[in-house]
């Protein structure tokens, strides 16, 4: 039985496979050949959104294009402390991602409820029975 491995072989004979077989391979060669053409098309797009939801407090914004192997973008969002984080990034074949984030706003912070003690309870007693005693049956 003769081995088939991937790849094109100019010296294999063909006359020993069936026909549909054969069939199967020349359609997989015109696929692949067809995916290797879209795969090498100069891709370009641009998008933006933005979500502003006052229920839930989500903020957020991101816009982003492509122009073949270089991506621009920058996205944004509300922090809980208040503040806004955005981020500058870029990214392409020789010089990979790199990103700059800064912070805007002032940062607030909920101030923490005080810690009160309450003060200590007293039992009191009526006719020598106290009454934690005096209300344990019931």
């Amino acid at each position: 039985m003769e081995e088939i491995r991937c790849g094109y072989n100019p010296n294999m004979d063909t006359s020993v496979l069936s026909k549909n077989f054969v069939f199967i391979i020349i359609a997989s060669i015109e696929l692949r050949t067809k995916l290797c053409e879209t795969f090498q098309a100069h891709p370009k797009y641009a998008f933006k959104y933005g979500v502003h939801d006052s229920h839930t407090g989500d903020v957020k914004d991101q816009a982003e294009e492509r122009d073949g192997d270089i991506v621009k973008g920058e996205y944004s969002l509300l922090q809980p402390d208040g503040t806004k984080r955005t981020v500058h990034y870029t990214a392409d074949g020789h010089n990979g991602f790199n990103a700059v984030v800064s912070i805007s706003g002032h940062a607030v912070h909920p101030q923490q409820a005080k810690l009160v003690h309450a003060a200590p309870v007293q039992l009191l007693s009526h006719g020598g029975l106290s009454l934690s005693q005096g209300l344990s049956h019931y």
